[in-house]
């Protein structure tokens, strides 16, 4: 058995063990074809883009045999028939992706990585609550008072 894959195969017990470090090692892939990035691990999940063949892409976890990936300044699932991996990097990162909600969406919800929450076409979600806005983000008007 190789080293490489003796590193893969350690890689992937210590994300069963411990699931918090499971979407914190970095890894990096190359498509092998022309393959769909969607919303969720799903082939029905709405498409977001296609990803060509041989392109890089960051892969930071995985949920039924699907990456969740990111190409082009856009994250979402592949499935993982169409990516060859490799770890790049197992130091663990901060997660501050919370729960998704479980009902009283508009559109099933996607992670808005610019705002941390998630976002269902109209409103945001993190930490329990529902925001018309993202949160931390206002309008303030001065009318010279």
């Amino acid at each position: 058995m190789s080293i490489k894959k003796l590193a893969l195969g350690a890689v992937a017990v210590a994300m069963l063990a411990v699931p918090g470090i499971a979407q914190a090692a970095t890894w990096f892939g190359q498509t092998t074809g022309s393959v769909n990035m969607r919303v969720d691990a799903s082939p029905t999940a709405p498409k977001i883009l296609t990803i060509p063949a041989h392109a890089q892409v960051r892969i930071d976890g995985q949920k039924n045999g699907w990456y969740h990936v990111a190409y082009a300044n856009n994250e979402g699932y592949v499935s993982g028939s169409y990516i060859q991996t490799r770890v790049a990097n197992v130091q663990p990162r901060p997660i501050f992706r919370g729960p998704a909600p479980i009902r009283g969406y508009y559109k099933k919800p996607y992670w808005d990585n610019q705002h941390q929450a998630w976002y269902d076409g109209r409103r945001w979600y993190r930490n329990g609550v529902w925001y018309n806005s993202p949160s931390g983000f206002s309008f303030g008007f001065n009318f010279g008072g």
